[in-house]
């Protein structure tokens, strides 16, 4: 019989997190016992300082509230550990009345000899004129120019992430992204 291991996030209720306001190791998840939502550590940022990360219940929760109607943005991140290919994302995200604002992309192991090139998708056509990048040597990418406004309000409607260009001396590492919305 193999072993068996378990995997317990950190946890504790909302007001002790803020309390203790302890820096989680970089990728060691914390869990508010209390609310149900969740930060990663980088290893260095106080856990008051880190930002939630969201799930898809709350998501459509403020997406319906009437947080919604006043158009207050909110940030949807997620990642893929490993080094950088070039890949079209065969995870498919299906965002619903909201528009796409910005896309942030960084890495811990940066790219070298050439750029790290992004592109979103909205069914599979690109958003951008000008695309995120991250130039050689560098961790985040410069703010791309979307081609027009990218709305995502059927329900068939899908985002995907492509990565058309890594490092030509290096990929670089460990992409990370953070997607501005807004409710349409």
């Amino acid at each position: 019989m193999g072993a068996v291991y378990e995997f317990r996030f950190q946890r504790g209720l909302a007001s002790r997190w803020t309390l203790t306001n302890p820096v989680l190791g970089a990728g060691e998840p914390g869990v508010e016992l209390d609310t149900g939502l969740f930060k990663m550590g980088d290893g260095h940022t106080a856990w008051n300082d880190l930002d939630y990360f969201f799930t898809e219940p709350l998501i459509t929760s403020l997406i319906q509230s009437e947080l919604s109607t006043a158009n207050v943005p909110f940030y949807v991140p997620f990642g893929r550990n490993g080094d950088l290919i070039t890949f079209t994302g065969p995870r498919l995200y299906f965002p619903q009345n909201c528009e796409l604002m910005d896309a942030i992309f960084s890495v811990t192991t940066p790219p070298e000899g050439s750029s790290a090139i992004f592109e979103i998708l909205k069914n599979g056509s690109p958003t951008y004129s000008s695309d995120p990048t991250i130039a050689a040597s560098d961790y985040t990418s410069s703010a791309g120019v979307l081609a027009g406004p990218t709305t995502f309000a059927a329900r068939t409607d899908y985002l995907q992430v492509q990565c058309t260009q890594i490092g030509s001396t290096t990929p670089g590492a460990n992409l990370s992204v953070v997607l501005k919305m807004a409710p349409a």
